[in-house]
Formats: C-alpha cells, structure tokens, sequence
C-alpha cells in the first residue's frame, strides 16, 4: 500500500473541501437550484433561452420530469446508458435531465460525427436507447447503422403528445431507482491516436467539481451564458452545467452554424453577423464575465487564461 501524501497544495483564500454530500447527483444539483429560485420568487427566471426554445428552471424541470416517466414507461432502467444524438442543444438538455432522473446514464453523440464513429461508441457504451429529433436522421448518412447494436430509437417529438401526459411533478423515489455505479455520463475522446475511448464520469466527483466552479468562475444568477459547443465535447459540460449550479440563464448556439472566424470579431453587438444571433442574446455582457465574441466563450476560459 502506497504511504499518504505529505504535503497537499491548495489556493490560499480559497474555500476548502467537499462540496457535495453522500450520494447527491447533477439532476439533485439541478433541482435544488430549482427550488431556490421559486423559494426567493424568481419563478420567471429563464433556464434556458435560445431562438427555438424558451424555458424557465421550473418549465425545463417539468418537462424532464415528463420525459423521464415516458422513458421509463419504455423500458429505461436505472444503470442504463441512454445515447443522445441532437442538433439543437436546447433540446438536449431535456434529454440529459430526464436521463440521469431515472439514475440512467447519457451518452452524447453530435451528428457531425461519422456514421461509424457514432455506431462504435454505441456499442462500445452498450447503449440501450438512441434519443433524438425526427428530423435528424435527414441529417445523417446512414443513420439506422448507429443503432446497429439493437440499440432503440426515442424521437421525442414525435412522441411530444404521449409525453406531454405524463405526470410533470417531481418524480419518486421509487420512480427515480438506484444503481450502485453512480455513473453520469461517458464522453468518448476525438480518436486521433486510434478508436475513441470512453471516459465513465460519476456523479460524486462531477458535482463536487460544478459546485468548486461555480465559486471560482463567479457566475450569478444574473448571468447569461452562451453555450456554444457540442454536448459530446467535454468542455460542453462545463458550458451547462456551471450556470445551472449558479441559476444563470444558458444561451445555446443557433442550429447548423458556426459562431467562429471573421464574422464574430467585433464587440460591437449591432456590427455582429446575423449568425451571432445568439451572442446578442448575452448581451451587455458583464465586461469581466464575457470578453468580446470570437475571443473567450465562457467564464471557464477567461479563468484559465488569467
């Protein structure tokens, strides 16, 4: 056995230890900020806000709640691992957030990816649901070889009717289940050096990290933050994730474009090109909080360039 450390190095002035308890989860991390912004009457208050979608804390929850009771109705179970394949991120957080209710785990895919890409890490995840957008399949070549695996395809608006009457309170904890992993979620790395390798994240060490973040980025619930990176790149969850921890309102990327290069060079938020839509959603931007588009997406960033 090897000897304890010696030393341990810390920042000084910066508050120490823990901060989960026993068990907690994103999805609990999600619903206590929930449940502080309806206690101190900012029920309005927007989760997300995109061109497509508009949802505050309290409607995004219900509607995960909706979706983790239909899923669950179609056989998801806890210790699952759930793949999610959309190209509008508004749409994904609900898929996320009624994923990990029912103690499932997500997979996330981005239909830029290769066919095969997106089939391996089915498999290689064992992934036993697909959820997506009827849509998307226009979108991908060869889109039923993803689910080559026997995994089984969830288009959630084509289902929006069924899911719509399913109970939106929060869900038992009966309704919820267990399982002894505690998994999240497993991103899957570029595979530049080979086949893309999955990285199993559990929910104790991914909360306490949103919660140390979410005091060393500084957001507020104040704040809007623009979420522009794909859900199966992992700086994404940093993106979502942080903001939710501190009740600020996300901002996801417009569909099919792409808010990099000369376009987006100016702080200016009236000399912005039409496809930094929503970069003008953020703005004014907190001066210290969000650096002119183009140069520093998130509070994440400007901290590790500081």
């Amino acid at each position: 056995m090897e000897e304890p450390a010696a030393f341990v190095l810390f920042a000084e002035g910066e508050a120490q230890g823990h901060r989960t308890y026993d068990a907690e989860r994103l999805d609990h991390v999600f619903e206590e900020k929930c449940d502080w912004i309806t206690q101190y009457g900012r029920v309005g208050h927007l989760a997300v806000d995109s061109e497509d979608l508009r949802l505050t804390y309290d409607q995004l929850d219900r509607k995960a709640n909706q979706l983790a009771r239909y899923l669950r109705l179609r056989g998801v179970k806890p210790g699952d691992r759930v793949a999610l394949l959309f190209d509008r991120n508004a749409y994904s957080y609900i898929g996320m957030l009624a994923v990990l209710k029912i103690s499932a785990a997500y997979v996330p895919l981005d239909v830029a990816f290769p066919p095969d890409r997106m089939a391996y890490i089915c498999e290689d995840a064992n992934a036993t649901f697909l959820l997506s957008m009827s849509h998307v399949p226009a979108k991908v070549e060869d889109f039923d070889s993803i689910t080559a695996n026997g995994a089984e395809t969830i288009f959630i608006d084509s289902a929006a009717a069924l899911i719509d009457d399913y109970d939106s309170r929060r869900l038992l904890v009966a309704e919820r289940g267990f399982h002894k992993d505690q998994l999240a979620y497993i991103i899957y790395t570029s595979g530049s050096t080979g086949r893309p390798k999955g990285v199993a994240i559990d929910h104790p060490s991914i909360c306490n990290f949103v919660r140390v973040a979410a005091e060393v980025y500084g957001i507020r619930p104040h704040h809007r933050m623009y979420q522009g990176l794909t859900i199966a790149f992992d700086f994404s969850f940093e993106e979502i994730w942080v903001p939710w921890a501190s009740g600020a309102t996300l901002v996801p990327k417009p569909p099919g474009r792409s808010l990099l290069g000369a376009a987006c060079t100016s702080s200016s938020p009236n000399a912005v090109s039409p496809r930094c839509a929503a970069y003008r959603r953020c703005w004014p931007p907190s001066r210290t909080t969000y650096p002119r588009c183009g140069s520093c997406w998130s509070p994440a960033r400007r901290v590790r360039r500081t």
